[in-house]
């Protein structure tokens, strides 16, 4: 893996030179810059994975250089200020800066390497959290059936690929509203009593009922209902089978185990 880019934003010499020995001895590639505008200008010519800033420098102060970041690189880059003010009102003024964290002089050199992994890893960590977010919903967008996550209650969560059954039945589920008042009754009460057992024994339950069309033509479904978390939840898979099917004989037909 390529060593971890860090800017220095500081304009006493010594201060900098101290914090880049003491990076530099945790693997840490090191950039400096002596005021505000050098730390904007680095930041924009070699992008840095970390930004230590001064709160008292020349020109364009800490507070002022992290909001600009901010605005540049958006709310994931950490930035940690290095401030001698211990006062609460600060401390406050920076992270509404938008700093992820701050240290506070005099800087224990011995440990400053430790707190900057620790701040980088959990950005990291965050990354791959949205990476992996990213790709789910891709595969959600790409699977042919609607999908709904329904907790305890039987309010629905969330809602994906509602549109792919607007052909179909006028009654969906939506967000925030609970299943009995988006479902005839007989469908809802069903669908909950499948969803409890789903949760409670972690098996799938598989419901099988039809719904009229816009039109009044029955349509056939299959909803599949499974363990979502540890909370209770259930996911709920649905599928149109087709515009009629001789095992649906009633709008809420037998659950297949």
């Amino acid at each position: 893996m390529d060593k971890a880019r860090i800017l220095i934003a500081d304009d006493d010499l010594t201060a900098r030179l101290l914090m880049r020995a003491a990076l530099e001895q945790n693997d840490f590639e090191v950039t400096e810059a002596a005021d505000g505008d050098q730390a904007l200008e680095s930041a924009e010519s070699a992008p840095p994975d970390l930004v230590l800033l001064d709160v008292e420098m020349p020109g364009q102060d800490g507070f002022s250089v992290c909001q600009a970041l901010r605005r540049r690189r958006g709310g994931e880059l950490p930035i940690i200020m290095v401030t001698g003010m211990d006062d609460m009102t600060s401390i406050e003024r920076a992270y509404q800066s938008g700093a992820t964290d701050f240290i506070a002089k005099p800087i224990n050199w011995t440990l400053i390497g430790h707190r900057v992994r620790y701040v980088l890893r959990a950005y990291r960590n965050l990354l791959a959290l949205h990476d992996a977010q990213s790709h789910n919903l891709a595969m959600l967008r790409a699977i042919p059936d609607m999908l709904f996550r329904v907790d305890r209650s039987g309010r629905v969560l969330d809602v994906h690929g509602a549109n792919r059954m607007l052909g179909g039945t006028g009654e969906l589920p939506q967000t925030g509203r609970s299943v009995a008042d988006c479902l005839p009754e007989p469908v809802a009460l069903r669908l909950m009593e499948l969803a409890r057992q789903a949760a409670n024994t972690g098996e799938i339950q598989i419901h099988d009922y039809t719904l009229p069309d816009q039109a009044g033509v029955d349509r056939h479904y299959e909803s599949r209902i499974t363990q979502c978390g540890d909370a209770g939840e259930v996911l709920c898979l649905v599928r149109w089978i087709g515009p009629t099917s001789p095992i649906a004989s009633s709008a809420c037909g037998p659950a297949r185990r």
